[in-house]
């Protein structure tokens, strides 16, 4: 082999090494998810949807589901109406989505 594959060799296995590292420690934020998932039908209230920040929407909502925010969780990880399970995450945790929903609720 030649020096100048070596060279290359070793930058490209360095690039992947620090980008798969990098994407080991960034886990999804909660924000994340609301950009990824949420956002296009609860940033306008798509069809009735809650919109993101109207913590009154969203409590109502909670209020209407037995167990409050679990309820929303549970209503979250079926779906309803045209959102699908998981709000479209599949591969979301029950933390990680419940976590969305705060972010996007106000609620606690």
């Amino acid at each position: 082999m030649n020096l100048t594959f070596k060279i290359l060799a070793t930058a490209g296995a360095l690039i992947i090494w620090a980008l798969t590292a990098q994407a080991a420690d960034n886990a999804r934020t909660p924000d994340d998810i609301v950009a990824m998932h949420c956002v296009a039908c609860h940033s306008v209230g798509l069809l009735k949807a809650p919109k993101i920040g109207d913590t009154a929407a969203w409590e109502e909502r909670a209020n209407k589901k037995a167990g409050g925010l679990d309820g929303l969780l549970a209503s979250t990880i079926k779906g309803l109406s045209i959102m699908p399970p998981k709000g479209s995450c599949a591969d979301c945790t029950d933390d990680e989505l419940k976590s969305a929903i705060r972010s996007m609720s106000g609620l606690e």
